[in-house]
Parts: C-alpha cells; sequence; structure tokens
C-alpha cells in the first residue's frame, strides 16, 4: 500500500506542527509568564498570516492559470476557426480557378476542334511532347477525295455561293468521316484529306477508310437534291485510297506547324486519285492486299502514275461487306447514236498545263456524261485516263473530260468507228 507523500518546508505546515508543540506542552504553558505568551501568539499570528498570503497567492496563481489557459484555449479555438475559413476560401478558390481553366480548356478544345479533328487535339493538348517539332514512322490509310470539275463552277459562280456550296458539301463529308473515326488532316478547296490510323491506330482503319469512302459517294445523291433545289449543277466526286509508310507528327517552324502526313505513299493516293471518274472509288494493291476478303471490285486497271517507275495496280470498288455492308449504286451508260456527227477540236492536257497540238475529232455518239470520238485513220487516239479540253461551235466554252475505257464505266454502243470513249468532268452541256 503506497503511503502519502510527506511535505516539507510549508510555513503553514511549520507553523501548525509548532502549534501542535505547544499543544501538547499546555501544561507547560500555564507556568510562563504574559510577555512569553503574547510573543507565542504575535508568532503564531504571523506564520498562519504567512500561511494565508500563501494560500492567496497560490489562488491567484490558479487563477492567472485557469485565465491563461481559458484565453489560450479561445485563441486556439479561434485561430482554428480563422484556419478553417481560410481553407474553406482557398478551395472555394482554387476551384474556382480549375472550373475557369477547364472552361477554358473546353474552348481551346472547341476552337481547335474546328480546325483540327478531337483525336489530334487531344495530341497536342494532353501529350506533353505534344507540341514538339518532328515526327514518327507510321503505316496508315490514307483517303483523298475531289470534286471533278468544280474549279469550271467556281470561275462561273459568284464568290459567295461557291463557299456556300463549298460548306455546305464539305459539312455533309465531315460527319460521315468523324463517323467512321477518320482524321481529317486538311481541306483544300473541294478536296479532302483524311488518316486512317493517326494519330490513333485501330486494326480496322483499312476496312473503316473503304466503308467511309463508298458513304461518301453514297451521299452524293441528297447532296445533289440541294444542289439541284439551289438551282446550281450536280456534283461528282472521286475518291483515292491507299496504305503506306509514312511520317506523321507536328511540321513546321516554332512559330507556325502543322500536324500532318509526308512521305511517297500521300503522293502516291493523290495519283491514285486523280485517275477517279465522278462516283468512282479507287484503291491502291496495299490497301487492297488488306481487306480483299471484304470487298467486291468493278476491275482491276494497271496505270502508270507521274514519278512511279513500274505501272502499279489499282482496284475500282464496287462493295464492302460486314460490318457494313455498303455498295455503290450501278447502272449501264447507255450511248446515243447522233443523227449527225458533231465537229470537235480537243488539247491533250499535261497536269494543269494544255499541250500545244490541237486535235480534230467527230462525236458519234453522246449521253450526259459520256460521249464516243471516231478519228481518222491517221489518228492515233489519247491514252486511257488522259485529260482533255474540247471546243466546238455547239458549246458556248470549253468542256472538260478524261479518255475512259468503255468497260471500266459500263458503257453501251454498237458499231463505232476507230476512236475513244471520254467522260465529262466539268458540267459544259453539248447541244445536240
Amino acid at each position: 500500500m503506497l503511503q502519502p507523500k510527506t511535505i516539507h518546508n510549508s510555513s503553514f505546515f511549520n507553523a501548525m506542527n509548532t502549534f501542535e508543540q505547544r499543544h501538547i506542552n499546555y501544561g507547560h504553558l500555564s507556568g510562563q509568564s504574559t510577555d512569553y505568551l503574547i510573543e507565542l501568539i504575535k508568532e503564531l499570528d504571523k506564520k498562519l498570516h504567512e500561511a494565508l498570503e500563501e494560500k492567496n497567492d497560490l489562488e491567484t496563481l490558479l487563477e492567472n492559470l485557469t485565465e491563461h489557459s481559458d484565453n489560450v484555449t479561445d485563441e486556439l479555438f479561434t485561430e482554428q476557426e480563422d484556419l478553417q475559413l481560410m481553407i474553406e476560401t482557398t478551395s472555394e478558390h482554387a476551384d474556382a480557378i480549375a472550373d475557369d481553366l477547364e472552361q477554358k480548356k473546353e474552348l481551346i478544345r472547341q476552337t481547335f476542334g474546328r480546325y483540327l479533328s478531337d483525336e489530334i487535339v487531344n495530341t497536342l493538348l494532353d501529350d506533353e511532347d505534344g507540341l514538339k517539332l518532328g515526327g514518327t514512322r507510321e503505316e496508315i490509310t490514307i483517303l483523298t477525295s475531289d470534286l471533278r470539275g468544280f474549279t469550271t463552277l467556281s470561275e462561273k459562280q459568284e464568290p459567295e455561293n461557291v463557299v456556300r456550296i463549298l460548306n455546305f458539301y464539305l459539312d455533309k463529308m465531315e460527319k460521315i468521316i468523324t463517323k467512321y473515326l477518320g482524321t481529317i488532316d486538311e481541306f483544300m478547296g473541294d478536296g479532302i484529306l483524311v488518316l486512317f490510323g493517326a494519330p490513333t491506330k485501330r486494326d480496322d482503319d483499312v476496312k473503316r477508310a473503304v466503308a467511309c469512302a463508298i458513304e461518301m459517294q453514297l451521299s452524293m445523291a441528297e447532296i445533289n437534291l440541294t444542289m439541284e433545289d439551289w438551282g446550281f449543277p450536280c456534283l461528282e466526286m472521286g475518291i483515292g485510297i491507299n496504305t503506306g509508310e509514312v511520317v506523321v507528327g507536328n511540321i513546321g517552324s516554332e512559330n507556325r506547324t502543322k500536324y500532318g502526313v509526308v512521305g511517297s505513299s500521300v503522293n502516291l493516293t493523290y495519283r491514285i486519285e486523280s485517275y477517279t471518274l465522278g462516283g468512282q472509288i479507287l484503291i491502291s494493291q496495299s490497301t487492297y492486299d488488306k481487306v480483299q476478303n471484304t470487298i467486291d471490285c468493278y476491275e482491276e486497271l494497271k496505270v502508270s502514275p507521274k514519278g512511279v517507275k513500274a505501272p502499279i495496280t489499282i482496284y475500282s470498288i464496287k462493295a464492302i461487306h460486314e460490318p457494313y455492308n455498303l455498295s455503290l449504286r450501278t447502272e449501264e451508260n447507255h450511248l446515243e447514236v447522233l443523227d449527225k456527227a458533231i465537229e470537235v477540236s480537243y488539247i491533250l492536257l499535261a497536269g494543269k498545263h494544255m499541250g500545244e497540238d490541237k486535235m480534230t475529232a467527230r462525236i458519234t455518239h453522246l449521253s450526259e456524261k459520256y460521249a464516243y470520238l471516231a478519228l481518222s485513220e491517221e489518228t492515233m487516239p489519247p491514252d486511257v485516263y488522259s485529260n482533255l479540253k474540247i471546243d466546238c461551235k455547239m458549246m458556248n466554252e470549253s468542256a472538260y473530260c478524261k479518255v475512259v475505257d468503255a468497260c471500266t464505266c459500263k458503257l453501251v454502243k454498237t458499231e463505232a468507228e476507230k476512236g475513244f470513249f471520254i467522260c465529262f468532268t466539268s458540267n459544259t452541256k453539248i447541244i445536240k
């Protein structure tokens, strides 16, 4: 069992001990003098007074300590409340800044989204290396489209009408391309350059590119209904597709940069597209190899593109199977035999330049889109896919056309003289 501790050096307890000693010897005190007793009482009174003062000091100290503790507690509560308010204010301010930044970021995305695809915008904004110049080597599928005869149409229309037509057409195309997850790299007037496989690569890039091209062609019927309502000529589009290795990334300078692709595969895609007629889709051998089990073709063609050493094989797309199940519309093109042949002259076009030799021929068979030109025995017909400019008295302006193969265009005619077939690529009409 623990014993209580003895408290030493206390004036109060010393005085009490002295008193107890005196009290114990009280009988002895009775024999003491009055002066002695008075002195003893004074001493006891002094000790009592000191004890009371010490008690008062202790009480004052305790009271001060209590007040100080209360003040410290109040200050701590006040500081805690201030800190909590500061935290809440800072948090609200941080949330407001975060909301503002998110709104600005979304505005940037929306703004850039009108110039670049969402995937490219995400790459530029979210990737820490997204804005660095340079690129990586990737195999992608490239689609390019172009309106036939749009340059001629533009020359006949007011600029406002040209912009109206282009915006309407490109809006329709953009929605289809986005549906098939294509990346629109560039609008070039009436031309469109689309990437499948950059910046995001997917297993079905090639199939989606072909399906996208077919749906783009099918949408032209609806577009031309609007064109007729507006009083403009109908539009026709050609599409070329190629799969190959390119360098894809940020191209340009520190002050002006473009996300794009470079490489011979891009150039070849443009070359393939240049062989197309309105409504046609041509794909390269490399694209065909990846989708041959899921597509139908009209035929394969041998062509010799500029800048390519050896002839290449390209394929005219007819349809794609599941899961897309899309087919181009097919029809036979009947040429009407003219009662009287139309005398014409033509010049061979090399790229955007006209040749110097003017040749003569006679149109003996004609439809709205095609014609057959008969030649004299000594004149050699131009190569298939050559581009021509034709003039005659029955047209108020030159007509532009492409030399075509009868089988390729499903042309039906009989008993034609020596000559060649053409497909009109401008909207110029020949009055019979």
